[in-house]
């Protein structure tokens, strides 16, 4: 049983060593010119090592996406329910830990799906916390909102996107800061388009 863990333990630090091996190398070219001998090279495995774990090159991207969304998720659902403040700290954090991952999430040479991911995951929950602030007698968000709600969280991913590309050097708590001053005035303007 404990050969059994050692391995299983090992799997998963190779798996990862791989998958940030990737996240490095898209931060400086597009993922069609990656090889699996380069990822291999620069992760210190050999290519069977790399295919004992994976396909090709995509499906690390794919597991390192699913890995991402679902670390998010369960971000937005255990914290986000009450509090953006909350969420977005623990989000920043998340990302701050995760560094290399996230200047690839972030970077032009990554497929948006994943980016695209996690603005809906993002809108979902702003939403719903808005909603569950506002005015009862208010109606359903409306096709208007949806387009502002989706401009305002495309926003605050820029703005998480520039603290990545400038490598994290402004304090994470500027960020956070900057991201809860637009997420207040995106709500009181967003969620109050009808009551003039």
């Amino acid at each position: 049983m404990a050969e059994e863990q050692k391995n299983s333990s090992k799997a998963l630090k190779t798996q990862k060593k791989i998958r940030n091996v990737l996240a490095e190398l898209l931060t400086k070219k597009k993922m069609r010119y990656i090889t699996v001998q380069e990822i291999a090279e620069k992760a210190n495995i050999s290519r069977t090592t790399f295919y004992h774990y994976y396909t090709d090159v995509y499906a690390v991207y794919e597991h390192t996406e699913q890995i991402i969304l679902n670390k998010l998720e369960s971000i937005v659902q255990s914290l986000g329910a009450e509090n953006e403040t909350v969420m977005f700290r623990s989000i920043i954090t998340y990302i701050e830990n995760n560094s290399e991952v996230f200047r690839m999430v972030f970077s032009f040479n990554a497929t948006a799906r994943l980016r695209l991911m996690i603005g809906a995951m993002l809108e979902s929950s702003l939403v719903k916390l808005w909603l569950k602030r506002a005015d009862t007698r208010r109606p359903v968000v409306n096709e208007t909102h949806k387009y502002l709600i989706h401009y305002h969280v495309s926003g605050c991913l820029s703005v998480i996107s520039e603290w990545a590309w400038n490598n994290y050097s402004d304090p994470k708590e500027m960020v956070i800061n900057t991201l809860m001053i637009a997420n207040q005035a995106a709500e009181k303007t967003i969620m109050g388009l009808d009551e003039g």
